[in-house]
């Protein structure tokens, strides 16, 4: 039987899937940035990124039953992944409105339980904690790295979960000269390089910088392990264990 333009399918868990017609309304509705593809019900997607293969190492750590904050959330992916993974409550943070409105109308089509919160991460609730909190891709934008740090570590209960730029990624515009100094010589040196783009690009860390400062010197985490982003050349993912 086809469905109606207001007819909705039934999830099993009191809540409902939006039908075709409204899932095409949503994707005529918007302009998308081309930054995030999230899939939708009835095989449809939203134009952008494929981030499928990022998944598996974002989430490089068991999920079932956990509770997981992501905050830069952007159109709510890994939220999604979270949920499909088996997460038992997952929370959105988006400080842009129009990308927090998106990502509320995703988790409305899906009829998923997903909390999307649009608000700084400084205005985060303290006594509320997560197992699991993801901070990608944010880092770099951050006016006070340190703070924003100390905050996600305090309402961490096992992991906090950073993607971060290192000094060579491709926008630190350093010259072919100076990205080869520092392959061939100072790659293994705790060092943090300031970009010159206000705001996209403020914070590029070296990997032991980002270990040295926030475990050795602030003694945010017990450890952290590193991998390579799937992201973009010039990433790196740390699992950092509180």
């Amino acid at each position: 039987m086809r469905e109606g333009p207001f007819n909705e399918i039934n999830t099993g868990r009191g809540k409902s899937v939006a039908s075709v017609e409204k899932v095409r309304e949503f994707l005529h509705k918007y302009k998308f940035d081309g930054y995030q593809s999230v899939d939708l019900p009835h095989g449809l997607k939203m134009p952008g990124r494929d981030w499928s293969d990022r998944s598996g190492v974002i989430f490089n750590h068991p999920v079932k039953g956990k509770t997981v904050l992501d905050v830069g959330c952007k159109y709510g992916y890994f939220c999604h992944e979270a949920i499909l993974k088996g997460a038992r409550k997952v929370v959105g943070i988006e400080i842009n409105r129009e990308y927090a409105t998106v990502a509320k109308d995703i988790v409305d089509l899906w009829g998923r339980d997903i909390t999307i919160l649009c608000r700084d991460l400084y205005d985060i609730e303290k006594a509320i904690h997560y197992d699991i909190v993801l901070f990608l891709n944010v880092l770099h934008h951050i006016i006070d790295p340190v703070e924003a740090m100390k905050r996600l570590a305090g309402i961490a209960n096992e992991i906090l979960i950073v993607e971060f730029c290192t000094l060579v990624d491709p926008q630190t515009n350093m010259n072919l000269l100076l990205r080869t100094l520092y392959k061939t010589s100072f790659s293994k040196l705790p060092l943090i390089y300031i970009g010159p783009r206000k705001y996209h690009r403020t914070w590029y860390f070296s990997k032991n910088a980002f270990e040295s400062l926030f475990v050795k010197q602030m003694d945010l985490f017990k450890k952290v392990e590193f991998s390579t982003s799937r992201r973009k050349k010039g990433r790196l993912v740390a699992y950092c264990w509180v």
